[in-house]
């Protein structure tokens, strides 16, 4: 009788609570498709607002007229002190004849309307954001909407899916050509879930995808960030003319700003040590902790420097990671600096790192401003081994790229650097060459002039013009 009762015990090796697991799973999994449900439910009724607008725009649009002058109205939801293209772009239309308007959100309570002058012909005009319709004021801004149809421009200039479908309501109910500047591919970016970045839920990209589509066929003037992404909107939406490509080079005058400090006074470095510059926005997106676990791997002189917005709330934490893998005093932070002085702000290091991980095809597409910033600092670069980046680096022989998931990796393609000194500098030399004599922002302006003498034909002769009048 007990050899029976022995046979009859629950195996060890079965949970008691098997069953209750799972019957728990449909459950779960018809959970996930409700909220699924609801988010995509939610976001359709908010969008029935801005779409009607879009319709009764479309209805009622008005015939294109004729510019009178070359005012442009540019709309955003970036935070525009710290987007350093928006402001390039900007600068540069103004320069050459324009007088350019940002419309951009001031989030203090109790704003007003406010306008400030910033440069030359570009002005911040700072709007108080009432009227949010839950997340639905990604892509509607009823207090941009407000502001635009009351004051004059020759043309909108829309930056990112965000603002599309507003600048395509405002230029269909004034008569106006419209200017598109896709900082990214919005539908392949990521969002944070509540526990983790991950890419974007799928009700979000059906609906983004859903606008883009029918957007991007409409614009007259449609500027992009990288090659890759040319080529992915032109097979994507079936363009019959690809998006001409504008891609985040530096302004070559960045470089004559004289820096006060190096990052080796800043920090009480030696000459004998290796320093590794991160600079630019800190936060978790950033792959950061890689590359302070990838100094396990590296000689103790190798240290690395964080220096940019966010460092004040993020970078103890890459501290405290450095301490606990026993590399204390091999992880400093340093506050950040104006955007125009970025590149006197990397003076003292021996090398540039951009390290994001492929958690979205907007970042395995990456081709950003800190990469050739720091070629402009006469800095190798380590960077991600993604399409146009690695082959920017192959190409002009300016740096190295790693597997940005694993630290051995990082510290394979760093001490590469370490070990031949001279071929570092040799690498920061020619990066610095290309950036001066191609990859930049006055190169990359001769294609945004191009772009925008279909909607001004006489930008060229305004910009000649615009040299000698004073304004």
């Amino acid at each position: 009788m007990s050899r029976l009762r022995q046979r009859l015990r629950w195996p060890r090796s079965i949970p008691r609570d098997w069953l209750g697991r799972v019957l728990a799973r449909p459950r779960q999994a018809l959970g996930r498709l409700e909220k699924r449900a609801t988010q995509l439910g939610g976001l359709l009724r908010g969008t029935a607002r801005p779409i009607r607008e879009a319709f009764s725009a479309w209805r009622k649009r008005a015939p294109r007229a004729r510019p009178e002058g070359r005012r442009i109205l540019m709309l955003t939801i970036s935070q525009i002190d710290i987007d350093p293209r928006i402001n390039k772009v900007a600068r540069s239309l103004a320069a050459n004849g324009c007088e350019v308007d940002i419309f951009c959100f001031d989030h203090a309570p109790e704003a007003v309307v406010t306008e400030e002058e910033v440069s030359p012909g570009c002005r911040y005009v700072r709007i108080p954001l009432e009227n949010r319709l839950g997340g639905v004021w990604l892509f509607y801004q009823e207090d941009f909407l407000r502001q635009g149809l009351d004051r004059h421009y020759d043309c909108v200039h829309a930056n990112d899916l965000t603002t599309l479908l507003l600048g395509w309501i405002l230029a269909q109910r004034k008569g106006l050509p419209l200017v598109y500047d896709a900082h990214e591919m919005w539908c392949e970016n990521v969002s944070y879930n509540g526990e983790e970045w991950v890419p974007m839920p799928w009700p979000v990209r059906v609906v983004a995808g859903l606008y883009e589509r029918f957007l991007v066929r409409r614009v007259d003037v449609f500027f992009t960030v990288s090659q890759t992404i040319v080529n992915e909107f032109t097979r994507r939406y079936r363009l019959r003319q690809p998006p001409l490509l504008v891609a985040n080079f530096p302004e070559v005058s960045m470089a004559d700003v004289e820096p006060t400090e190096s990052i080796r006074e800043l920090c009480s470095l030696s000459s004998d040590h290796f320093v590794t510059l991160y600079l630019g926005g800190v936060n978790p997106l950033r792959n950061i902790e890689n590359v302070v676990r990838a100094h396990r791997f590296l000689p103790s002189p190798c240290v690395l420097v964080i220096r940019g917005p966010g460092v004040e709330y993020y970078g103890r934490e890459y501290v405290a990671l450095a301490a606990e893998l026993g590399l204390e005093g091999r992880v400093l932070c340093l506050p950040p600096v104006e955007m125009g002085e970025v590149i006197a702000g990397a003076y003292g290091a021996d090398c540039g790192v951009v390290m994001l991980k492929n958690l979205c095809k907007n970042f395995y597409w990456f081709y950003p401003n800190k990469f050739f910033e720091y070629m402009l600092a006469g800095l190798p670069v380590g960077v991600s081994d993604f399409p146009d980046v690695s082959a920017h680096i192959r190409r002009e022989q300016c740096g190295v790229v790693f597997d940005p998931e694993s630290p051995e990796s990082i510290a394979e393609a760093l001490i590469m650097l370490y070990n031949d000194r001279e071929e570092a500098v040799r690498m920061g030399q020619r990066g610095k060459e290309g950036v001066m004599t191609k990859y930049n922002w006055q190169a990359a302006t001769g294609v945004l002039l191009a772009g925008y003498e279909s909607i001004f034909p006489d930008i060229n002769e305004a910009a000649s013009r615009a040299i000698t009048a004073p304004r």
